[in-house]
Formats: structure tokens, sequence, C-alpha cells
């Protein structure tokens, strides 16, 4: 499992210099750029939406940008505006589109494309799927390895249930084993209303399930989840993901 963000295009006006438009920092309140910096995903898919002549909004401009933030070396995917192709005046030609492809596989450090949206494939303008095929997806190819990735699974935890006395909840702790701290919990809990399992990732700070689950806290690595009293849930599943450093 990969954990990827798409954040707005540019991080703040000025980064690079010729570098215009929305403050993203400020108006969204997201330092997209740290989040980068810190190696805190897996993918990062910058919203370049902007045609590749915009000096102001240069799209390989933006993406030299993003690589160089990159200092973990995590997957750079630049998002492109897919919707945008229409083969009219008001649309772009899908030669755009096929130039933004060409200058991503240009820039080192970047290694893939993702498209806004899924839609604009199944509408056919312009002939982009036909130019894709017979052009820049010509051939297969592999994804990008994610070296900082293992696959080594975390050690089972001590799963323990009981009832609070007092208040009449169940009461589930979750104790790790191992020497990685975990970061999140995965837990599903199956109702006999419904017999389907629903899943939560779990922060080891608070939770709010759906109005079932109460709060999770951790204290030295122990969890303790509260389950409301009355709640018809009557199994659950447990799963730690480690974090990755």
């Amino acid at each position: 499992m990969k954990f990827g963000i798409s954040p707005f295009g540019v991080w703040r006006p000025g980064n690079p210099p010729q570098i215009g438009g929305f403050d993203s920092y400020a108006e969204l309140y997201g330092d997209s750029r740290k989040w980068l910096l810190n190696g805190w995903a897996d993918y990062f898919t910058p919203q370049l939406y902007w045609p590749t002549f915009r000096e102001d909004l240069s799209y390989p401009v933006l993406l030299q940008w993003w690589v160089e933030q990159n200092a973990r070396g995590r997957h750079i995917w630049p998002g492109n505006y897919l919707d945008k192709v229409t083969g009219t005046p008001t649309g772009w030609p899908s030669q755009e589109l096929l130039d933004q492809i060409a200058l991503t596989r240009a820039q080192r450090g970047a290694t893939g494309n993702v498209y806004f949206s899924m839609r604009s494939f199944m509408f056919g303008r312009d002939s982009l799927p036909e130019k894709l095929v017979a052009g820049p997806y010509a051939t297969r190819t592999l994804v990008p390895a994610s070296t900082w990735l293992d696959s080594i699974p975390p050690l089972q935890p001590i799963v323990r249930a009981g009832r609070d006395t007092a208040t009449g909840a169940t009461n589930i702790s979750l104790q790790p084993q191992g020497a990685e701290a975990t970061w999140l919990w995965v837990v599903s809990s199956r109702t006999a209303a419904s017999g389907e399992p629903r899943l939560s990732l779990v922060s080891s700070a608070f939770l709010s399930f759906r109005g079932r689950l109460e709060a999770l806290v951790r204290t030295n690595w122990r969890c303790r989840l509260s389950i409301e009293t009355g709640t018809r849930a009557r199994r659950f599943y447990w799963a730690c993901l480690p974090r990755s450093e």
C-alpha cells in the first residue's frame, strides 16, 4: 500500500522567482513543501494544471522546483489537467498533454503522470486516447520501485477484550510487539445488521468511528479502544502499520 497526496501546483508565489498565482500556503493552510522535504508520503502529485506556454505558471519550471524539494527521494508524479483537452478554441489540443508528458519524462526525478480526470479518457476528445496509445504509452512499463518501503509485516500485537464494570462499555486493548513503533491501527467491526465489515484507519491519538468507537488513547505504546454501550458489533479485527522513516 502506498500513500500519496496531490497538493496545489504552486506552494507560494515567487518559488521559483518567476512563478505567480495563488498562495496555497497562506490560503489553504498547508505546507506542502514541508511534507515533501520530510518524505511524509510515498508519492506527490502537484497539480500542474496550466499550459506549457504560460510563463507565470510554467509547467516545466514548476515541475523542476518540486523535484528539487524532494530531499527524501519520493515519487514525483505531476498531475495533469486532462479535462482541459477538448480540441476546441476554449480548451487545449491533445498535443498540449503530449508535450507535458514529454517534459515530465525529460525532467530527472519525475517518474510518471497522474491525470484529472478519468472521464475525459472516456470522451476521447481530439483523439487523445489513440494518440497516447500510439505515442508515449505504446509499450508497457514497470511502476517505479518504492525502495523506502519494506515487505516485512509487523509482529502480531497482544489483543485483550473486557467490559468496564463502571460504564458497561466493552474495552479492547491493543499492545504492539517488537521494536518498531506503531503508527496506525486498522480496525474493522462487523455488525449483526449488515454483516459487512467497516474499516477505519485509527491514529494513535483520537478516533471517532461512525459514532460507535468513543476514543483511542495511546500511552507508552499501549492503546485502549472503547466501544459505546449498546453497539451490536460482535467481532473486531486489527492490523498495525509501522511508520516509514
